[in-house]
């Protein structure tokens, strides 16, 4: 009896210092939360914002982005910000270098072009002349759409608001073009690795003012054979430029991945945003999968009838945007 006793005793006791240590682990994991939350809540100058809820936190006028670039996404019916641009917003204002995971559609093109635009506001970057930020794209297509966004953001002179000169080279276009527009200035370039690499070669495109690059949708850059590439145009950097912040985006995470944005990186410290967890093989949030059932032998004249359709309906949206804009 006394020793049955004795182990219910003893298993008691080890029960108690489980529920300890559990707790223990809890409080450790809510310390190390809290911190983080703190250092993600810090400003360039040192202050910090005061905590508020998840809702709040997405409403852009609570990340002190400048009046000039609210109204510009004002105009284009944002007032929230997405979760990626909100976790991304802070850690490159703070002048961290951060590798992000985030899937197609989630809004990421923005995540970066707000938190640079910020900062070379405050610092007073843009003079019009050499790219302070240089953004390198997989396609021609999505090069287009980042030099796009960014110049939606911009005012049409220095007297009306914040103003910054885009340029965008790719190939499979007149590079005279192209060469016309670097030569008159500009201060942020968006442009495929192999027609980057030919505009510096041919000393067109200047590195020495370089202090933001950005590597979009990596993972296809790299899953396309552009990793030669990719590291001849950061070794031309880092030839006139000892450090600079790099932040690099890919809807997949792989190990090379990783050893190629450390490799660009030089070893520096980075932070890493992961919004991907669990969902490989997902889409991006809002976004929604429509099915058609239809004979085997149909399925060309459905998908004929359906892209018709569609494409007629997004001329008309854009059509009726355009209205709205012009009033």
């Amino acid at each position: 009896m006394r020793v049955e006793k004795g182990k219910r005793e003893n298993g008691k006791s080890k029960n108690k210092e489980r529920k300890n240590s559990h707790l223990s682990l809890k409080e450790e994991e809510s310390d190390i939360e809290l911190k983080a939350e703190k250092k993600f809540n810090k400003l360039e100058n040192g202050t910090t914002t005061p905590r508020k809820n998840s809702e709040s936190r997405s409403e852009i006028n609570s990340f002190g982005i400048c009046a000039d670039i609210e109204k510009k996404l004002s105009d284009k019916g944002i007032t929230k910000l997405f979760e990626v641009q909100q976790k991304v917003f802070f850690p490159v204002i703070n002048g961290e270098n951060v590798i992000v995971a985030s899937l197609t559609g989630s809004g990421k093109t923005l995540s970066f072009i707000l938190p640079i635009l910020e900062k070379c506001k405050r610092k007073e970057r843009f003079n019009h002349k050499e790219p302070v930020a240089i953004c390198l794209a997989p396609t021609r297509e999505l090069a287009i759409q980042i030099a796009e966004e960014f110049k939606s953001l911009s005012a049409k002179n220095d007297s009306e608001g914040l103003h910054f000169k885009v340029s965008v080279i790719y190939g499979g276009d007149s590079i005279e073009d192209q060469k016309q527009s670097l030569r008159r200035g500009c201060d942020i370039v968006v442009g495929t690795p192999g027609r980057v690499i030919d505009m510096i070669n041919k000393r067109e495109l200047k590195l020495s003012s370089i202090r933001f690059a950005v590597l979009d949708e990596a993972d296809k850059m790299l899953d396309m054979g552009f990793q030669e590439s990719i590291d001849e145009v950061f070794n031309h950097i880092y030839e006139v430029r000892k450090k600079i912040q790099v932040c690099l985006f890919s809807a997949t995470i792989h190990k090379w991945v990783i050893e190629t944005a450390k490799k660009i990186m030089r070893g520096h410290e980075h932070t890493f945003v992961n919004l991907v967890a669990n969902l490989e093989g997902r889409c991006a949030k809002g976004v929604e999968h429509l099915s058609v059932n239809c004979l085997k032998s149909e399925k060309i004249t459905t998908i004929a009838d359906l892209s018709k359709f569609f494409i007629k309906l997004f001329f008309i949206l854009n059509y009726s945007h355009l209205l709205w804009r012009s009033k």
